[in-house]
């Protein structure tokens, strides 16, 4: 069964107006015994929340099952009309080849969650992130069956199906989400255009400006820079470095250059601080505004959504720079994320001639051939010499 609501309606609220008795989980086809469930959960959606509060601690992590789980409770309730804890293993099935293709209704540009134009999905997801979506709903799965809301895990008893979505070695996978020149031009010239009439809104574009040069500088997760403190840059007496805690809670440093440094005193002398931070500086490297249109220098730092939020806008105003010379780029923008900041700082650093095992280090690759995926100089090749080759009709 596909969707066919109101189109005004959103997807949650759809959502929540599907889940009656029969397909809410408490009646779920698969539910193990009540006596031997050992969390405070009845439904469905229930054991989900209870699910993500194990992650509590590792954001990151809480982010990625939450979107992915709840990907499949409403792909299994509005699409299949099915109860989540009553899915078979060909529903699962089906669900692993709906991810490699969703139906246009279900997907979108990226807007609020919550929002009448928000879509579960951006499009059809690639060979890497439809593994993401199959070990999280596992893990999920295998869960519930320790918990004892289900009877067992169908996703589980899949074996050959999983590894046969792994088409191409990733290892050899070029990375093609990052902005290129043209792109990277008209997302700074998106930043340049924001309106700078009153405090906040100057406050706004400092940020937004500052956000931007860490991103291409340093190539941060979203979680480091909303997470990061002024005190994460130290000088070491050979040079800056920024240290933050990456994926795996694993310890980092990356080498911040002039240019880093000479934007990062800019940043704080604009927020009234001292040039340089101290070890002690607790400020947020991105702070909140106050209901003043202050920045309020005592609170934690932006939230991965909300930098998401200004970045989209951003991605936005550049699009429509793009869309009269280049349509294609302009397209390719609006799919853009804070994780592309990661790539195309990545990949900017190869393209100025850096030591590729210090981009290796810096981005903090654990293996060169994950590095290697940047490099785009044989295609960059191919495609001069294509040119070439003319249609002479």
């Amino acid at each position: 069964m596909s969707i066919a609501e109101n189109e005004k309606v959103s997807f949650v609220q759809r959502l929540n107006d599907a889940l009656t008795d029969e397909l809410d989980g408490s009646n779920g086809r698969y539910r193990a015994p009540k006596e031997l469930k050992s969390i405070n959960a009845d439904t469905d959606h229930a054991a989900l929340a209870a699910f993500l509060t194990e992650y509590a601690k590792t954001p990151t992590t809480r982010r990625t099952y939450e979107k992915e789980c709840e990907r499949l409770l409403l792909w299994a309730v509005l699409y299949l009309n099915k109860a989540m804890s009553s899915l078979n293993r060909d529903d699962f099935i089906a669900y692993i080849e709906f991810l490699e293709k969703p139906d246009e209704g279900w997907c979108g540009k990226k807007k609020l969650r919550g929002t009448p134009e928000w879509r579960p999905f951006t499009g059809a997801l690639s060979d890497s992130a439809r593994l993401t979506a199959i070990s999280s709903i596992n893990s999920f799965f295998s869960w519930l069956v320790d918990a004892g809301y289900l009877a067992g895990n169908p996703l589980g008893i899949i074996r050959q199906r999983r590894k046969d979505i792994i088409k191409k070695d990733e290892s050899s996978r070029k990375v093609n989400r990052y902005l290129d020149e043209v792109m990277w031009n008209a997302f700074k010239s998106a930043i340049e255009d924001l309106p700078r009439e009153s405090k906040a809104d100057e406050y706004r574009y400092e940020r937004a400006k500052f956000m931007a040069v860490i991103m291409i500088m340093l190539g941060p997760r979203v979680s480091e820079l909303s997470a990061a403190r002024m005190s994460s840059f130290y000088d070491d007496g050979s040079g800056w470095f920024w240290n933050t805690i990456g994926k795996g809670s694993k310890d980092g440093d990356v080498s911040a250059p002039p240019d880093m440094i000479e934007a990062l005193m800019h940043w704080r002398q604009f927020l009234g601080l001292t040039p340089l931070p101290s070890v002690s500086d607790t400020v947020p490297l991105l702070p909140p505004i106050d209901k003043s249109g202050k920045p309020d220098l005592m609170a934690d730092g932006i939230t991965p959504r909300r930098i998401n939020q200004i970045l989209d806008r951003l991605f936005e105003s550049a699009a429509v720079k793009l869309k009269r010379n280049h349509p294609d780029k302009a397209e390719k923008i609006l799919h853009a994320s804070a994780h592309w900041g990661r790539h195309t700082s990545v990949t900017q650093k190869i393209k100025s001639g850096m030591d590729r095992d210090k981009v290796r280090q810096d981005a903090r690759h654990s293996d060169m051939r994950t590095t290697n995926r940047y490099i785009h100089d044989e295609e960059e090749a191919r495609t001069r010499e294509a040119k070439k080759h003319k249609l002479r009709w």
